[in-house]
């Protein structure tokens, strides 16, 4: 199966269909099937980066994300801590009010509701 680039004189061939016989030429490109992003691609990208994890709407986990999991899916927090947020009808935008140092943590992807990167200032410019 071959399929024209519209935009480009390159042929472009998926990876099954690609002949044993033939030649890689500067102007085959080749496509993978399984091109299209996850939810694990998306996490995978956050690795190294400080993340708050909203588990519902008044608890969480705030962490840098150590590892991306697939069996079972979820994510570990490295220096992570437990947060709680709270809103009010003022400011309707939950803020933390609480935190508890937890060291490493694991959170199954069916537990959280919400993953947002926060910003990596210090520690203390946190508190």
């Amino acid at each position: 199966m071959e399929r024209y680039v519209p935009f480009c004189s390159s042929r472009v061939l998926l990876l099954k269909d690609w002949p044993s016989e033939l030649v890689f030429s500067s102007d085959v490109v080749l496509v993978l099937d399984s091109a299209s992003p996850t939810v694990f691609h998306m996490l995978e990208r956050l690795v190294g980066k400080r993340v708050l994890a909203v588990i519902n709407r008044d608890f969480g986990y705030e962490g840098r994300v150590a590892v991306v999991s697939h069996d079972p899916p979820g994510i570990w927090l490295t220096e992570s801590e437990a947060v709680i947020l709270r809103s009010t009808v003022v400011s309707p935008i939950p803020q933390i009010v609480n935190r508890e140092p937890k060291g490493e943590t694991f959170l199954h992807l069916d537990a959280i509701q919400r993953l947002e990167t926060s910003s990596e200032g210090k520690a203390s410019a946190r508190r």
